[in-house]
């Protein structure tokens, strides 16, 4: 979802800025596995992105059956270093 981009291309850019020659490595495709757990704040709340998508994508649907007036984007998207390790919650 678009609202999330900015964290995938953030990431991709860092790795291109790391190894620009050598195309996507295998320890490069590990990295961007590891972007469902980028902390991501939503509705005041810490939440790692995977959980943040499927909270916006909720929301959304919530909007089209008119059960919800406002939809849930991300307030911010944190870097990966705030994130203790894949898989933890951030906060």
């Amino acid at each position: 979802m678009e609202p999330y981009r900015p964290a995938v291309d953030r990431l991709v850019r860092r790795l291109m800025d790391e190894a620009p020659d050598d195309g996507p490595t295998p320890a490069h495709k590990a990295r961007l596995a590891e972007l469902g757990g980028y902390p991501v704040r939503l509705s005041g709340q810490e939440m790692q992105l995977r959980n943040a998508v499927l909270e916006t994508c909720r929301s959304h649907a919530d909007v089209l059956r008119r059960s919800a007036r406002d939809l849930r984007l991300p307030e911010s998207l944190g870097e990966p270093e705030q994130c203790p390790m894949p898989g933890a919650p951030c906060g």
